[in-house]
Order: C-alpha cells, then structure tokens, then sequence
C-alpha cells in the first residue's frame, strides 16, 4: 500500500521515508525513495530529513540519507559509527554520503572557491537586491485590470490612499521554517511613497483594521551585540563584545553558534544585546512585548518596560519553546527619537534560541480605523488596498482555521470600494483565500510573499516599469468546501485518508468541473497577446514496454505556435501546454500541464514557439507491472494562457 500510495501521488520526497506505515516504521521501503530520487529523477546532491524525522539508523544510512536534521544527531553521529563498525552499514555508504555533502560544500562556495563562491565575492548587496526587486516584480500575478486601472497615471498635485494592514506591515515570508533575518525590508507603503513624494504626489496611509493573533515584530535597524555569559547578574556576564550584526526586524531565530567561531561565543552560552530608535509620529502610549526561548528584558530611554525573565508559560512561538507574550506599555513623545534596547539569554539545553519584539503603536477602536480608512479613500484619486496574511498565520505546525482573510479585511475591502471606483486591491498572501469581493473590485493581484524587496517590486508594477509576468501556480477557490481535500480533512482517530488521490491542484477542479474564483496558471499582462498557427508533429514511435528510468525518454510529439503581442507595449506571456488521454480512466485528470514557456516580446513583434513532448508526458504508471509507460491511443494537445484558458487544440495518434 506504502509503494503503490507513493507512486500514484507521485509524492517522491525523500521525508516520506520516515513516515509511519499501518503503525509499523517503513525502514524496508525507504530504498524505493532513494532509489526513485536517485535514479529516476538523477538527483546528486543532499538528502536530509526534516526535523526530528529521522527514525532509523541504519535504515536511514542504506536509504540515503546523508543528513539528519537538526543537530545534534540522534540517530547517527555515535551509533551510525558503531553501525559501521559493526557491518551494518558499509563504508562505501559512509563515502557517499560524504561525497554529496563535499560536493554541496563545493557548489555553494563553502570551499572557499567555485562558481557560486566567486559570484558572492563579487556581487554587492545592492545587486543582491536588485535581484530580489526583479523576482518580486515578477511573480506580481494581475487577477483584474478593468478599465484598465493599472498601471496608475498619477499628476502632481493628487492623493494615492495606500490603505490596509499589510500597507506598512508588509508581510515578505511565512514563519516557522519559512522565516530568515531579512538585510532591509521595504513596504509597499514606503515604496510607493519615496517614488511619488518627489513628483508632487500625495501618498497618504491608513491602517483600517489590525490582524495580527500576537503582537507584530518591531521593524526597523537594528544593532546586535554579542556577548559571553549566561545571565544577567555582573557574575555571569562579560561585558566584552565578541561580534557585531544587524538585522531589519525584531524576529530571531538563531540554530547552533550565533557568531563566527573565532568569537570565542559558547553555543551554549551568550548574551545578545538588539539596539533601535523609533521616531513616533505622534504623542500615545505604545505597548511593547517580548515572547522568547529563554529570558529578556526590554528597556526604552534606559527604562524597563517589560521584564520577561523566570519561568514564563509555554506559548506557540518556536514550535511550542518559546514563552508566552509579556507586555509593558510606556508613552512616547512625537518626533523624537526613542532608544529601544532588549538584553537576551538564551535557555540552555534546547535545540534553538529565539527572540520576537513586539510593539504597537497608539491606535483607535475597530469602528473608528475603518472610518478613518474609508474617508481617506473618498477623497483619494485613486487607492491602493493591501490586504493579507503574515508568517503568524501563514506557518508550520498549524493551519489556518479558515480562507478567510483575518481580522476586518472583507469588511475593508467592501467599504473601500464603495467609497472609491479606482480601487486596486492587493493580495499578500503566500495561499488562497475566500475573496467574496472579488467582482466587485476593478483591479485586483496577488502579490504573494515578495521578499525584503516586495514593496519595491510592487511598486514597479503599479507605476508601469515592469510587466506583470507571474501566473497563478494553484487554483483559488471560491470557497474552502469547493476544495479537492476538503472531505478527508482532519480524518478520525489519528488517521487522515489521501481521498484525492491523482486530482490535486487543478486537475481536480477540471476534471470534477468545478467553478474555481480563479483558475490554475491564469494572469494577466499590461498589453495582449494572440496564439495561433498551431502545428504539431509525430517525432517518433511507442518503444512499448515499461520505460527505463530518468525523467526524459524518447521524443513524441512537437507542437508549435505563434505569440504575437497585439499591444502597445511590451509584455509578458506564459504559454502552456496541457495533454488530455482521449481514453482517461474515470479517476484519471482530465488534462495535466506537461510544459509551459514564459517570454517577453515587443509590441508588435511575433516569436515562433515548439514544445518538444516525450515519452514522459504521456505516461501513466502501472502498479501492477511496477513501472511507467505509455498506452497507444489518440491525446488532445492542449495550448492556452490557463488551465480554463485554452486557444488551441490538436489531436495526436501513438501508435
């Protein structure tokens, strides 16, 4: 059942491994994994486990797995030596694993020399960035454009409303695993801001609602000292500091040694100490919060506000290690700046340590942000909305509890459209959410995490510089119950049953002809595109039998078109390529996306395009005979802009 459940949902990761199977470890199929990630898909780099997913010693070693995660290890270091000294597992095994984990080392530079550690050495930050903005630009997928409202034409002299909790607070990655210490971090807000002000245009902002389930993290420049001690006390600690970094929000995470080993900084024992200054643009009272792995205290103009030290109660910050939120508020003074410092140790004998400082500013009730937010729209020339999630909601080891989007964000949408008709409403979420409002909003996007230069890469859309290039890679429902495994979800005793089976993602909305809000691989440009002069061409025959490992095969099918950009500008197209088997089994897709090509023309100009099937993109897998093939038979070569967007058709006989 593990094997045939394995190749049907084509789920070939090598964490499957250590899954439990009918309650029993399934050490004796973890060589079909490895073997399929090795040989059927020709991966030569690392495999490693997910955290604490590692069950085995042995098997693990056999299997392939060349890293268990996160350290220290549990189930290799010690006993995988005695394992080989004991025979169980060869050193030919060991060599291996070394030889792909040397081989990782070189490919990243960590050798100290290579392609990738010779780019590093000569990229500044600011072409580092540079590629963030563009990628961030680029994955901009424009759901509405009626009108069309985008992209704005803003005069000196008008007022942009940029509205919205996730205007200021924009969210640029998920938590939990998802979370990195960003260099910079750009809202959509400041973006947008620093490149109309000094045109004459008025960038105004206003919240309209709050999301956050804790305290969001304090943005801003901060400045980490490191220190060698275990608490607090004069006795504990050494006032010497042994290395210096800098991070752009008050969110930490720190894995093993926090600093260079020739800091002389214990990984088990260290002080850090995070500097910044706010600046509040009003007298209030601003409440900070402290929720860490360990104890922290928190002080503003060498006051303590919060006091976060002694046995806390467990909260859900780090995976479950971390305390609860301690709060403290304190009033700060308009336009001046206002040191904030926060001391941290960090609680020995735990696999992590961490740090999140929370602040929040003076702000009204839920009725009066919604009205301040709707009377900034009414007399706006035009409104940006930015509405979304945050790595709060968006994160590991718990899900959501609903599509919806958090806090009052639908009742936000709603009023704002109503008080303006040029309102563009932009989604920052890293996954689907209800949308109701959707047909009643002129422009709307989804903007996904983008990043620390997310605000950057959206404003170079919204002003025109680029052309919204990214496409929908997942279907967004109209509701959650319209879901492919909405009725398997959570399962009973323990048990949750993979009822989908082949119909996940698009094929299922396809095949079952469900009404998605919008569908898999749609997006729209700034300019329009036409697909014509079909072609296609048999290239050659069936070997018949089952086919031999690796992801290729043998070349079947070629199917050309022409783009032409049909605009005034230049633009972007994502052409796809889907297969439909004239003679599809009831539980089979009705068509699968098998190859896709994403380019850029002028306006005016034409480009010739050629999708090269093979034997792969046609195949089905037999459980029963243990392998993939390909049956005879006449398929449907599918061209379109989207899955339910499709322009040109053509048949094809394999014999």
């Amino acid at each position: 059942p593990f094997e045939a459940a394995v190749h049907d949902a084509g789920a070939w990761a090598v964490m499957a491994a250590y899954n439990k199977v009918n309650g029993t470890y399934a050490a004796e199929h973890e060589g079909l994994l490895a073997g399929a990630l090795r040989a059927d898909w020709g991966f030569d780099g690392v495999a490693i486990s997910d955290w604490f997913g590692t069950r085995s010693t042995v098997g693990s070693a056999l299997a392939g797995l060349d890293l268990e995660m996160p350290g220290p290890p549990v189930h290799y270091g010690d006993h995988l030596t005695r394992a080989v000294r004991e025979g169980e597992v060869p050193e030919s095994a060991i060599d291996d694993h070394v030889r792909r984990l040397l081989t990782l080392a070189e490919r990243t530079g960590a050798l100290g020399e290579g392609p990738v550690g010779d780019r590093r050495s000569t990229s500044t930050l600011s072409e580092r960035q540079g590629i963030a903005r563009q990628l961030a630009a680029a994955s901009f997928v424009l759901l509405k454009n009626d009108g069309p409202v985008l992209p704005f034409q803003l005069e000196e002299g008008q007022l942009l409303a940029v509205i919205g909790p996730n205007a200021v607070g924009t969210a640029s990655q998920g938590g939990g695993s998802a979370h990195v210490n960003p260099v910079a971090m750009r809202s959509v807000y400041e973006a947008l801001h620093d490149r109309l002000s000094p045109h004459g245009i008025t960038v105004a902002h206003e919240p309209g609602c709050i999301t956050w389930a804790r305290t969001p993290a304090l943005q801003g420049t901060f400045t980490l000292e490191y220190f060698a001690g275990t608490g607090f006390d004069t006795e504990d600690f050494d006032e010497t500091v042994r290395h210096i970094d800098t991070a752009a929000l008050g969110s930490f995470t720190w894995l093993g040694d926090p600093a260079p080993a020739d800091s002389g900084l214990d990984a088990e024992g260290w002080v850090v100490q995070a500097r910044t200054t706010i600046v509040p643009p009003e007298d209030g009272a601003w409440t900070f919060s402290l929720a860490q792995v360990g104890d922290a205290q928190l002080f503003v103009d060498g006051t303590t506000v919060v006091d976060a030290r002694g046995e806390l109660e467990r909260g859900t910050d780090f995976f479950g290690m971390g305390s609860r939120e301690t709060f403290g508020t304190i009033e700060l003074e308009k336009g001046r700046a206002h040191d904030i410092v926060v001391r941290y140790v960090r609680q020995p004998g735990l696999p992590l340590a961490g740090l999140i400082i929370g602040a929040i500013p003076p702000m009204g009730t839920r009725d009066e942000l919604l009205r301040r937010a709707e009377a900034l729209a009414s007399k706006a020339d035009a409104v940006v909305c930015v509405v979304g999630t945050s790595p709060e909601w968006e994160t590991e080891g718990h899900d959501r509890p609903s599509m919806d989007l958090p806090g009052l964000q639908d009742q936000l949408v709603r009023r704002l459209v109503l008080a303006n008709n040029r309102t563009c409403v932009l989604v920052n979420a890293g996954s689907p959410v209800t949308m109701d409002w959707a047909d009643d909003v002129v422009a709307l996007a989804q903007i996904w995490f983008g990043g620390e230069q997310a605000g950057e890469g959206v404003a170079d859309v919204l002003l025109g510089d680029v052309d919204p290039g990214g496409r929908l890679p997942m279907t967004i429902p109209r509701r959650i119950e319209d879901t492919p495994a909405f009725r398997f979800y959570p399962g009973s005793d323990g048990h949750a049953p993979y009822g989908e089976s082949l119909l996940v993602g698009y094929r299922y909305y396809d095949t079952r002809q469900v009404e998605p809000r919008f569908c898999f691989g749609e997006g729209l440009s700034f300019t329009s595109f036409s697909l014509e002069g079909l072609e296609a061409a048999l290239l050659g025959r069936l070997q018949g039998g089952p086919l031999p490992p690796g992801l290729g095969g043998t070349p079947l099918v070629s199917a050309a078109l022409t783009v032409t950009n049909m605009g005034r500008r230049a633009g972007t197209e994502v052409v796809q390529c889907y297969v439909h088997a004239i003679d599809r089994r009831s539980d089979e897709p009705e068509q699968q996306l098998r190859a896709f090509a994403k380019l850029t023309l002028e306006a005016g100009t034409s480009r010739r395009l050629e999708f090269r099937l093979t034997e792969r993109d046609f195949a089905r897998y037999d459980a029963a005979a243990g392998g993939w093939s390909v049956r005879p038979g006449i398929y449907e070569i599918r061209l379109g802009r989207s899955s339910r967007a499709i322009t040109l058709t053509t048949t094809v006989e394999l014999a």
